[in-house]
């Protein structure tokens, strides 16, 4: 089924959200779609690794992986799906907890050393940094599932 296929069916339930959003506010925003239970444990690790390869690459994030830390499988599967398909009412939560994980990570590990003037604007560099990793992946992400007619997660068997 193509998109505009899927949009034309869904159409009066969109509506409605539409309607309902602007007369009610965030009440009625789309929701993220669970997906924990109605996949199979291969489903959802092809839809991982489709996602997961969205990733921007060359971030200040993404130096954790030099170092074995792997955030997106460390993190709950939550903030993992919240962090590639949610909206910007999401966002906040989604770079608290990978800020989180980096100061953490940073502090056992010593990856980066502060050069700032003080823990409060180490941090702030780092939820920027999360920041812009989180957008940049939403975009990527989108991109792809844009192209969802041509595009689809691996499963192997």
């Amino acid at each position: 089924m193509s998109f505009d296929t899927y949009l034309n069916e869904n159409r009066q339930l969109l509506r409605a959200h539409y309607a309902l959003s602007k007369w009610y506010g965030t009440r009625f925003q789309l929701e993220m779609p669970f997906i924990q239970g109605k996949l199979t444990e291969a489903e959802l690790e092809g839809l991982k690794c489709l996602i997961r390869d969205q990733m921007p690459l060359g971030t200040i994030i993404t130096t954790l992986w030099d170092y074995d830390l792997r955030f997106e499988e460390d993190l709950e599967d939550e903030w993992f799906f919240e962090s590639a398909f949610g909206d910007a009412v999401s966002e906040d939560f989604c770079v608290q907890e990978l800020c989180n994980y980096f100061l953490e990570k940073n502090e056992e590990y010593g990856i980066f050393d502060n050069e700032f003037d003080s823990d409060d604007d180490f941090r702030s560099w780092i939820e920027e940094e999360s920041l812009d990793f989180i957008r940049k992946w939403r975009e990527k992400v989108f991109l792809c599932l844009s192209n969802a007619d041509q595009v689809s997660p691996q499963v192997s068997l």
